[in-house]
């Protein structure tokens, strides 16, 4: 755990000024505007001035994006979510009884979603285009994390094998944004799409807007939610006790129902500890950066100056000793309302925190409960990669040296 918070503080700090917070306490967050872009991550185009930007472009862009993600959308978004959810169970099923990597199964589930949300309805990708695409997103993902732990090989690192594989990985990334924008049909719909809302507002979204924020949003979409779904699975395998009060409540809730409803899900008191137990040990994200736009006195009295980039190692704050009791250990209750209230708002940041917080958290949450509700429905977890097997590698996302496998008992 230190190791990794060493990795990514050097990684910055080499560079430019940053700092490293350990303490939800330690700083004045609203305070913290803006999210660095180094040159080095192109994928991420314009994700600063999508959703962290300051000033009146964020505003009005986070304004429009909005509808796509309040309550009556994540409604309309069920149907999605459940289609999907019962495809990946049926493809799951051909792995049962043996050690199966998930991985590549719900990355292919959670692009199919991003896609269908963003241009409304499902689009016919081989089954090549999807995993040439999973594979480019892991493969640059992966360059990204290396050379920001190794700043100091920066200078030779335009001349390696790794940024030549980064090029190709990034070509087929842009290629796919743009068929998927090619294939986007205009049709009048109560319900416009996110792709709709960003064409209605030229003045906001040139081409190339648009284009960054297609990437953006697949990018962020497929990665955050695969990685939070993988391990939310790899968690209940691994703590049967915990699997089989999920079950049991996705039974007593759905019933025989084939598919939850948008109230079901949002009745799963249990499911929803544990996958807040499961993000704190595991964040999708884990780090996150703001640049101080204004001098910042900390509680403990240490000034940190304008033009800092601060890093929030959002792993080390979610393991902290002087945040959670046992830290390394998984328990739900430390998520009952009487347990959360007790601790700083923001010492848990799975989806960020303030109003720069993911957009879509809401509907991520939603995405992976559903994708439970149909394996746990399915199959019977059981470890195959336990927690002390598991090292964690630089990444954009939270990756690991070794696939996460588990295995699948079917329950019919």
């Amino acid at each position: 755990m230190i190791f990794i918070a060493c990795v990514v503080f050097l990684a910055v700090f080499i560079t430019t000024r940053y700092l490293l917070f350990r303490k939800p306490s330690d700083s004045t967050c609203k305070s913290l505007n803006e999210i660095p872009c180094p040159g080095s991550i192109p994928i991420l185009g314009n994700i600063c001035d999508m959703f962290y930007n300051d000033g009146e472009s964020w505003k009005k862009r986070r304004k429009l994006l909005t509808k796509n993600f309040h309550f009556a959308a994540l409604h309309n978004y069920m149907e999605i979510f459940n289609k999907e959810g019962q495809k990946l169970g049926d493809r799951l099923q051909k792995d049962v009884n043996q050690s199966t990597d998930i991985l590549e199964l719900i990355s292919h589930s959670t692009l199919k979603i991003i896609n269908e949300i963003l241009v409304g309805e499902e689009l016919k990708l081989r089954e090549i285009q999807i995993k040439d695409y999973v594979s480019a997103i892991d493969t640059f993902s992966k360059a990204i994390g290396y050379i920001n732990s190794k700043p100091i090989l920066s200078l030779v690192y335009k001349y390696s094998e790794m940024k030549k594989e980064e090029d190709r990985s990034l070509e087929i990334i842009n290629t796919f944004a743009k068929d998927l924008l090619k294939n986007w049909k205009v049709k009048p719909s109560d319900n416009p799409r996110v792709l709709d809302v960003m064409l209605d507002a030229p003045s906001l979204y040139d081409d190339q807007g648009v284009m960054d924020e297609i990437i953006t949003f697949i990018f962020a979409g497929n990665s955050t939610s695969s990685a939070g779904l993988l391990y939310a699975l790899f968690n209940l395998a691994n703590h049967s006790e915990y699997q089989d009060e999920v079950y049991e409540e996705i039974v007593q809730i759905v019933g025989e129902k084939e598919k939850p409803s948008y109230a079901d899900l949002k009745s799963m008191s249990f499911l929803d500890r544990f996958l807040r137990e499961s993000m704190r040990l595991y964040p999708p994200a884990p780090f996150i950066g703001r640049t101080i736009a204004e001098d910042v006195v900390t509680k403990t009295g240490y000034r940190i100056p304008a033009g800092t980039e601060v890093v929030f190692h959002i792993f080390d704050i979610h393991r902290s000793p002087f945040i959670y009791d046992n830290p390394d250990t998984f328990d739900p209750d430390r998520f009952l309302p009487e347990n959360s209230k007790k601790r700083h708002p923001f010492s848990y940041l799975p989806f960020s925190a303030g109003p720069r917080n993911c957009i879509a958290q809401k509907f991520a949450l939603l995405e992976i409960k559903s994708s439970i509700c149909k394996i746990l429905k399915k199959f019977k977890l059981e470890p195959v990669t336990l927690a002390e097997d598991i090292k964690f590698i630089p990444d954009v996302t939270l990756a690991t040296k070794e696939k996460i496998k588990i295995k699948l008992i079917s329950r019919s």
